[in-house]
């Protein structure tokens, strides 16, 4: 079979816009790795890193033969998901359209549904359920044989167990990134050969924000330390690579394993620059400071909230207090830091978003991202706001981080709105802070603050308020980009 994995046109998302930011889809490269280890042909469409629209998507299409396609899902992209479905399915009436990702995994039926188009949905981790598919396709076998799917029998919608995760994650082959076009990805409007690479899964942390956990389990499955640094090696020696981000939602969760991890990087003489994710309650000193050794030089810290009842409502597990002292550590080993800041969390007010907007400016990290509290499919937080009818906003295009889609105790859409543009303004506009940027890396700050005002003024003139599209329609909507 010919298989086509497809990462939508992302014309939803601010990321690309505001912080200059595409990454490789990596969920698309391992199904396609996975894929490739049983001979099976497979191509990657990346079509926010090559700048393809939908339109461009058909003509590329009509060029191809395709037996199964499968669609990368996010939140934010669904609509654009669908639309690659149904002109797949136009184009090649007898290809087996399938969707995966988070979105897919935690709104089978719906999609099922409501789009007739679609064939099947695979739930949670994807790799061999996908190869899975292929083998029943190819051979005509019945589909209930495989675990983590949904699928259209007839008129009826047929849900197969839950499949059980992959518990030894070195068995895995290493991403498929000869897929994928490796030299168009950018960071901060900047085309550069980076790479991603995650060295876990599944996440015990209870955060009522996360779908992490409910996607790949509350147990974590970590790699060892021996296989991660044998694919940092091949990805710095095969791309030449600089610079490497780590997507596990807690990098430094397990401290003994990133001991190991960093002690194979310096032992190999790897030269790259890396930077990962880290809670503020899971590090020390020494720990950084051994990763710096090992080439780390940023961390992001999901900081959330400047005031200690809001982080309890979303059961973030930290302390103000510890926050405070993480930034203050990392800045003492010289690492970047970038926190993550996000306003409108449930029982959020005025007061408690000046109080995060000035812990932003007190803690001063390099950069700081404020996003809008969005309930995403699959967390508790959707299932709290849906249940108490909080979500204001029905178009699943908005649910970006960047725009609005429920109200707080006295602040409107259109208040949070103006609240995060304000505190974008607020922290970036300091004397002080303008300062010492400029001082580091004039070239770099001007794109990162061109970037960071476009989006703001973007963001002011989006109509907000009486939006209430239904999410599950399927129009391709707004004119393709020039």
């Amino acid at each position: 079979m010919d298989v086509l994995l497809v990462n939508p046109p992302d014309i939803a998302s601010k990321y690309k816009d505001v912080l200059g930011l595409t990454a490789p889809p990596l969920g698309l490269a391992y199904i396609g790795a996975v894929l490739e280890q049983n001979d099976v042909k497979v191509t990657i469409l990346d079509a926010p890193a090559v700048d393809m629209d939908l339109q461009g998507y058909r003509r590329k299409l009509a060029k191809m033969r395709v037996d199964l396609l499968g669609v990368q899902t996010t939140t934010p992209t669904i609509k654009q998901a669908l639309a690659v479905g149904r002109i797949t399915k136009e184009l090649h009436p007898d290809c087996a359209v399938t969707m995966g990702g988070y979105h897919a995994t935690f709104m089978p039926e719906e999609l099922l549904r409501e789009n007739d188009f679609v064939d099947v949905v695979v739930r949670n981790e994807g790799e061999y359920a996908t190869l899975e598919l292929v083998d029943a396709l190819e051979n005509e076998k019945p589909l209930r044989n495989i675990d983590g799917i949904n699928y259209r029998d007839g008129d009826r919608l047929v849900e197969t167990p839950k499949r059980r995760p992959i518990e030894d994650l070195d068995s895995l082959p290493f991403p498929a990134r000869h897929l994928l076009p490796m030299s168009d990805y950018m960071l901060f409007g900047r085309k550069q050969v980076l790479a991603t690479m995650i060295c876990s899964r599944g996440c015990p942390m209870g955060c009522s924000f996360c779908a992490s956990s409910a996607m790949h389990g509350r147990k974590v499955r970590f790699r060892s330390p021996e296989n991660a640094a044998d694919e940092m090696e091949r990805v710095v020696d095969e791309y030449k690579v600089r610079m490497i981000g780590f997507m596990d939602d807690t990098f430094t969760l397990f401290p003994k394993w990133v001991y190991s991890f960093c002690k194979g990087i310096i032992s190999r003489g790897i030269d790259v620059v890396w930077g990962c994710t880290a809670r503020v309650d899971r590090f020390n000193k020494d720990l950084l400071s051994y990763m710096w050794k090992a080439g780390c030089r940023t961390l992001l810290f999901g900081v959330e909230s400047g005031n200690q009842q809001i982080l309890d409502n979303v059961q973030k597990g930290t302390k103000v207090g510890q926050a405070r002292r993480a930034f203050k550590t990392a800045k003492d080993i010289g690492m970047h830091t970038i926190a993550s800041m996000t306003l409108g969390m449930p029982g959020e007010s005025r007061t408690t978003i000046d109080e995060t907007i000035g812990f932003a400016k007190r803690v001063n990290p390099d950069y700081a991202l404020f996003s809008l509290a969005t309930p995403y499919p699959g967390t508790k937080f959707y299932e709290l706001a849906s249940k108490m009818g909080l979500i204001k906003v029905k178009d699943w295009t908005h649910f970006t981080l960047l725009m609005p889609v429920l109200e707080t105790v006295d602040l409107t859409l259109r208040d949070l709105q103006d609240t995060q543009r304000e505190a974008f303004k607020e922290f970036y506009l300091r004397p002080n802070y303008l300062l010492k940027q400029l001082s580091r890396d004039k070239l770099l700050f001007a794109l990162v603050m061109y970037k960071v005002f476009k989006g703001a003024l973007r963001m002011k003139s989006t109509p907000i308020l009486g939006t209430s599209v239904d999410p599950h329609t399927n129009d391709e909507q707004r004119p393709p980009r020039a």
